[in-house]
């Protein structure tokens, strides 16, 4: 389960009108006691906030804790049934353990300053931050929070001798604080990269690097030497990029060794990590054998392998640079490895030359840390002529104001969303509960071992009780600043939190059937039962699943001829009509509920969860170009022109709710297809007699979800093209003795991305999405004819050719400039800065202008139909007819509202006689 704070299953505005219509519930019920009961699936081995690893370890500080600024709705009135109602439409940052918002004064910088946090010179904006802390903040026994608080509590989280899991937060994230890593590293042998340290004459590495001859592989993880390859890379481009996402393949030899690298350590990780301290514990659970690895992704990678271990474990990699099955795998050696890191170095380095030493430059060793890095105000002992000079970059000011100094610069908003988590923790308590054990220190804060008596809290509950693995209660904290501040009227509803550990998936279905428990994750088979529920939520993710053609004649004429068999089709996928008529009789509805998880049916490109205006909340879809992009792609593919009152001149839109499909205006666009292909002369063209032959191509035939899918397109196309040929015989555009028929068939290509991008293939699945933040961005993958991972080979290398007409500037006419090519398009859309005052006429031209030219881009490549947008990616929940959610509808960044803004339709009392009234049909009643 995801952490509730954030994220809480979402009941629906139908959800409401239900209760009231079967037993008078009423919403925001307030009469008496309102508990939340919900459950975990793993059991926390600690809440710590310096030091939790897993989500379900951070889900108690999600209720007991309290970050410096937070999230909240904003609202927009809006009329439902002639009623003016206020319902979320964004969000805003609002301060909480902050009493203001963060203030910027790095212009007044001391020279001392400068000095003392290492800075080269003048200080530009963003790197020094003053935050004034909320007097009212206190602890729940009612001692005052103060500055000291707070640097108290991060000089543990950055101990040189705890060795923090979280410490990194704070020096390899978006907010890096001066000096910060030095502090926590120093005197200690810590895993650090080798690039910058190793003699590039002779391979050898300093002394201080402890460990001789001890390497380790992370291929989640940035170094130096990726930075050396690529001029653009930042934290989020690993060694995992350098083996797998280049943009240029390199020659075979050096393609196949990346594959190996990347074959091993998937596979090590898998086998022998198994996801245990990772948040994708499930991912790693449902990859079954050596052909799902490549759905590992570069974060499940992010693991420190010592390379010796690749003697002494068994790993199996590909022996062959399109082939990894079992068949064709072999055994891997640490040997083998370095080879393989040889390769691929030499291969792709500047000028480098063949050196023994070469396949040590990714890699990391244990270095020893052999220096001192004083806090800054220590007044005694051999540190204190070091604090004259240096210090850590987090400083009180006073009692109730801290003053950043930053390592690197930070935007007012970063800055703000890095500080919503918090690093506090009771700190004579925390000390108390040390304990000391070879060499390290750690504490018992926070543990189920000391359970509530070892832990404090200072947000809207307190941890009140703890059966140690079994469950623990939470109740409000009558302390919290927040109940009488007159800034969160209506928010933190629930009075009482109570969570029970069920680790069977089965059993918390039992629990929630019988009304003891208030939500339940669901899996695929739950959803099959309860996907009709007016109780049903779905936590979107920022990935849309598609169906991308190959529509190049040339390809599928090479791929028809490889095929080595008469009467064998595939070129008709060439055909703008065709494809459109695929498009327009697939039921994204269907499938959406037969075949997935919860995903949803959509038709778009960018999903809801897409952010042009991070700081406003503004999401794409909701802005007036992002709704319009349906209508641009569908406005004119409504009715059924086999109607005889049907009026091509005057074309009707295709509603919304259709979500795309329309069965006979789309065997209306087969037909045409396939006519135009009939009567073609180009080679290949499809003929009486032919078998359109479709090769989807999946990771893994053989799941039970991929077959589900392919089962479904199957049908929908078979039919589809089955009455189109009827239609064709009926207009005498094919004879009443011919035929043309139809198959589709799944087959497994571990590769079949890299297959696509070479035009290898028919059709395929590609999910794409991600950098929900910038999705202009994101558009690369379309419209920049140097990107090598577009799945539409038809578009691929072409955009600079395909013109598009986009109003750019609104005012209702295209001008001459308004044609241009879509990479050209991308390229002015990115070519804009909005660094003008926010708000400002010229920042909203230019804002403007960004989303003209986005939906426009967006529109431009759904009507080529080569992309066949299929579902919008999401998970799926069920919640109980008790609570209900802050939202109807899913906002970015701050899901349903989570638990400030719940409200519940009944209180206990209430709540426990509706269940005595229904205990017979309580189940059916979900199901509605």
């Amino acid at each position: 389960m995801k952490n509730k704070k954030g994220v809480i299953s979402l009941l629906v505005l139908t959800g409401a009108l239900l209760l009231s219509g079967c037993n008078g519930g009423n919403n925001n019920s307030s009469a008496g006691k309102h508990t939340y009961n919900t459950y975990l699936e793993t059991k926390p081995k600690t809440w710590n906030v310096h030091n939790w690893e897993q989500s379900d370890e951070s889900y108690i500080p999600s209720f007991t804790e309290m970050g410096l600024y937070d999230l909240q709705f904003t609202y927009a009135n809006e009329v439902i049934n002639g009623q003016s109602v206020k319902t979320p439409n964004g969000y805003e940052i609002v301060p909480e353990m902050a009493k203001s918002m963060p203030v910027d004064v790095s212009a007044s910088i001391s020279d001392e300053d400068i000095d003392r946090y290492g800075y080269p010179g003048n200080v530009e904006k963003g790197f020094v931050w003053e935050v004034e802390l909320n007097d009212k903040a206190c602890w729940e026994d009612g001692t005052p929070i103060k500055a000291d608080d707070y640097i108290q509590s991060m000089k543990y989280q950055l101990d040189s001798k705890m060795v923090n899991f979280r410490a990194d937060s704070y020096y390899a994230s978006n907010l890096v604080i001066a000096n910060a890593e030095k502090y926590y590293k120093q005197g200690n042998s810590t895993i650090e990269e080798i690039y910058m340290d190793i003699d590039k004459s002779s391979g050898d590495l300093p002394s201080n690097h402890v460990s001789k001859g001890v390497y380790y592989i992370n291929l989640g993880k940035y170094t130096s030497y990726v930075g050396s390859l690529f001029s653009d890379s930042d934290n989020d481009t690993t060694f995992y990029t350098v083996l797998n996402n280049r943009s240029t393949p390199a020659g075979d030899d050096i393609e196949l060794a990346a594959k190996r690298i990347t074959d091993a350590c998937a596979y090590y990780c898998w086998k022998y990590f198994a996801g245990e301290h990772k948040d994708d514990k499930k991912d790693w659970d449902e990859i079954e054998g050596y052909s799902k690895l490549s759905s590992v992704t570069k974060e499940m990678l992010n693991y420190f392998i010592d390379i010796d271990n690749f003697d002494e474990k068994e790993v199996y990699v590909r022996k062959t640079k399109d082939n990894s099955t079992f068949e064709n795998a072999e055994v891997y050696s640490t040997k083998a490895l370095k080879a393989d890191l040889k390769t691929v170095v030499e291969g792709l380095g500047r000028n480098m030359g063949s050196r023994t030493w070469s396949w040590k430059l990714p890699l990391f060793a244990d270095k020893y840390n052999d220096f001192k890095q004083p806090w800054g105000d220590e007044t005694t002992g051999d540190l204190a002529e070091l604090a004259k000079e240096s210090g850590v970059g987090l400083v009180k000011v006073n009692d109730y104001k801290l003053k950043f100094f930053l390592g690197q610069a930070i935007t007012e908003l970063d800055l703000k969303f890095a500080l919503s988590s918090n690093w506090l923790v009771k700190c004579d308590l925390y000390e108390r509960l040390k304990v000391s054990t070879q060499g390290l220190v750690a504490t018992k804060y926070a543990t189920p071992e000391e359970g509530v008596k070892g832990y404090m809290s200072y947000g809207p509950y307190k941890l009140v009780s703890m059966e140690a693995g079994k469950a623990f209660k939470m109740e409000k904290n009558d302390k919290w600043y927040g109940w009488t501040d007159g800034n969160h009227v209506g928010q933190y509803q629930l009075d009482a939190v109570n969570t029970r550990i069920i680790e069977k998936h089965e059993t918390a279905l039992q629990e929630f059937e019988a009304g003891r428990l208030d939500d339940f994750g669901l899996d695929r088979t739950d959803v099959k039962t309860y996907g009709g529920s007016s109780r049903l939520t779905r936590t979107y993710e920022s990935y849309t699943q598609k169906i991308s053609i190959n529509s190049n004649r040339a390809k599928l004429l090479a791929n028809q001829k490889n095929k080595g068999q008469a009467k064998i089709n595939k070129t008709v996928l060439a055909n703008d009509n065709f494809r459109k008529g695929l498009s327009l009789v697939l039921n994204r509805n269907g499938f959406a509920s037969q075949a997935t998880a919860g995903s949803e049916a959509f038709t778009g490109l960018l999903n809801s969860l897409y952010l042009t205006d991070v700081e406003s909340g503004e999401m794409y879809r909701e802005t007036a170009q992002g709704k319009g992009v349906y209508n641009a792609v569908y406005g004119k593919l409504g009715g059924n022109p086999y109607d005889k009152d049907y009026d091509p001149e005057n074309p009707t839109a295709l509603e919304e709710n259709r979500n795309g499909y329309n069965y006979n205006m789309g065997k209306y666009y087969l037909v045409k297809g396939l006519a135009e292909e009939l009567e073609s002369k180009e080679e290949g063209a499809i003929k009486a007699g032919d078998e359109i032959a479709i090769e989807f191509r999946v990771y893994d035939a053989t799941r039970d979800t991929t077959k589900e899918m392919m089962e479904f397109l199957r049908n929908e196309y078979s039919k589809a093209i089955s009455d189109a040929v009827v239609q064709l015989k009926a207009e005498g555009k094919l004879g009443a003795n011919d035929n043309i028929s139809f198959s589709l068939s799944s087959v497994t290509d571990e590769n079949y991305y890299d297959t696509a991008k070479k035009g290898g293939y028919d059709m395929i699945f590609s999910t794409w999405g991600g950098a929900a933040i910038n999705p202009v961005g994101l558009m690369q993958v379309y419209c920049d004819t140097t990107f090598d991972a577009n799945c539409e080979y038809g578009l691929k290398g072409r955009q600079d050719k395909v013109y598009l007409e986009i109003d750019a500037d609104g005012d209702g006419t295209i001008a001459s400039d308004e044609n241009k090519s879509i990479h050209n398009w991308w390229t002015d859309a990115n070519s804009i800065t909005e660094n003008d005052e926010k708000g400002s006429e010229a920042w909203n031209k230019k804002h403007q202008r960004i989303l003209n030219i986005l939906s426009g881009l967006e529109a431009g490549i759904l009507n080529r139909f080569e992309a066949i947008p299929v579902v919008a990616r999401a998970t799926s929940s069920i919640n109980s007819f008790k609570i209900e959610n802050g939202s109807a509808k899913y906002i970015n960044l701050m899901g349903y509202g989570g638990i400030r803004h719940m409200t519940f339709n009944y209180d206990d009392a209430e709540w426990a006689q509706f269940l005595k009234d229904h205990a017979k049909d309580y189940k059916d009643l979900l199901l509605n």
